[in-house]
């Protein structure tokens, strides 16, 4: 299953600020099923840089494994609520191919223009890696303009790990990768660092520094 992306922008007097933590606007219900449900990549036209995001995150992870670095990034779900329209299938495809379990409409409505969780994105594989068998794996996407009829190389951005929050937070979204305010980091951070198995971020590995923005 896939949704449409774009590249990544933002508004000019945001370079050159500090910020503390990623996040990333996904349409319901795609949002959803990352964070309370079993969607474990999302499929995007454009590759995502992990190394430098956990290189240039305070909520990067490097471990000396190969299968433990990731980065944190916040998930937001968008305030557009066109997918969770009557007329629009894609929550009905969702519980008959992906997940039987999908939330209410209601329910993915009240989220839409909200902070959810947090994921660990962990790989960006090109789709063609990523086996067919994943129901979550995005087809095709043909460009448009100049570019209709030509297929563009789609990415998948593999999560390992999510954290929900118990309380969503309304903030403004954007598009491809942007940094959260400060505060809305740490409020994250204060409730989502007491389920990490009892340790501190230190304990694992997470870095305590701020970061400038970065366009990918």
């Amino acid at each position: 299953m896939s949704h449409s992306a774009s590249t990544s922008t933002t508004d000019e007097k945001s370079r050159g600020e500090t910020a503390t933590l990623h996040a990333l606007t996904i349409m319901e219900p795609y949002a959803t099923c990352i964070i309370n449900g079993p969607k474990r990549l999302e499929n995007r036209t454009y590759p995502l840089d992990i190394q430098k995001l956990i290189s240039e995150s305070k909520f990067g992870i490097q471990d000396d494994k190969k299968d433990g670095s990731g980065v944190w990034i916040a998930i937001h779900a968008s305030s557009s609520q066109r997918m969770l329209r009557p007329n629009d299938p894609t929550c009905s495809i969702i519980r008959f191919q992906c997940w039987s379990e999908l939330p209410s409409l209601d329910l993915m409505k009240r989220n839409c223009g909200k902070i959810i969780g947090v994921a660990k994105f962990f790989a960006c594989l090109k789709s063609e890696e990523v086996s067919d068998d994943n129901v979550w794996k995005g087809g095709d996407y043909e460009g448009g303009g100049g570019n209709r009829g030509r297929k563009k190389q789609q990415y998948c951005w593999m999560i390992e790990e999510v954290k929900a929050l118990e309380t969503p937070i309304e903030c403004k979204g954007n598009v491809g990768i942007w940094y959260l305010d400060e505060n809305i980091a740490n409020q994250i951070w204060k409730e989502i660092k007491k389920s990490f198995y009892g340790f501190g971020m230190r304990n694992l590995g997470i870095k305590q520094r701020r970061v400038k923005y970065i366009d990918l």
